[in-house]
């Protein structure tokens, strides 16, 4: 892991990556145990190469259980200076659920000062999170956000990101924060998502929204290809 070429760096991270399922005693394992591979993992956090960096947290992400490897992956989500790395550091946390995960992400969807990427992303892994608190939650902000689409770009984008995740979780009151924003003709874009979304709660979806749809659908408004294919 300290090869001078990142080539060699990338495959030894691959190869430690794998060595929580070797039997303990192997050559494989120090007398540190897991613990001592996660350090030197967690020194390849600090290359200088992004994609070493980006092994490094998928890696940690399958160790993150162990407060090491989770305390350097919530310092990579807000400092590191890629955002490839601090998604992937992210999703890692998400992926092992780690403990504080269910409030990492509505602090990074949240906050301005994080990419908007990552917090589109924040919202997406709600999906995988599978946490029914949180995507309530996110109904309260798809509203909030659509209320603020006129005066910020940003918050639309991430209007539309929690449509797409609240239609996959459907927790009470997503179909009826969705129908209400097919009432917002000023965004297309947005009321395109929510129409995409209705399509995608299948059948938790509310029979009152098929009217909204086919009028839609038969409309010159730019909405009405994906209000076609929700139908």
């Amino acid at each position: 892991t300290r090869d001078v070429d990142p080539g060699v760096r990338l495959a030894a991270l691959g190869a430690l990556a794998e060595t929580d399922a070797v039997p303990s005693g192997s050559p494989w394992t120090g007398p540190g145990g897991p613990d001592e591979i996660d350090r030197v993992i967690i020194n390849a956090m600090v290359d200088t190469w992004p994609e070493v960096r980006r092994r490094a947290a998928t890696a940690l992400g399958g160790r993150c259980q162990r407060p090491g490897p989770a305390k350097v992956l919530f310092e990579a989500v807000s400092r590191d200076k890629d955002l490839d790395v601090r998604g992937d550091a992210l999703l890692g946390l998400v992926s092992c659920r780690a403990n504080g995960v269910d409030e990492l992400l509505p602090f990074v969807w949240n906050s301005a000062k994080h990419p908007l990427p990552l917090r589109e992303r924040a919202i997406g892994l709600v999906v995988m999170l599978e946490n029914g608190k949180l995507a309530a939650d996110l109904v309260k902000q798809f509203r909030r956000w659509r209320g603020q689409a006129l005066e910020s770009r940003e918050a639309m984008t991430l209007a539309i990101a929690a449509s797409a995740t609240i239609s996959r979780l459907h927790p009470p009151g997503a179909a009826d924060a969705l129908i209400e924003a097919l009432d917002d003709l000023a965004f297309p874009e947005l009321v395109g998502a929510a129409a995409l979304a209705l399509g995608e709660l299948g059948p938790v979806c509310p029979a009152r929204a098929r009217a909204k749809l086919q009028a839609l659908a038969k409309s010159d408004d730019q909405a009405s290809v994906p209000a076609k294919r929700a139908l």
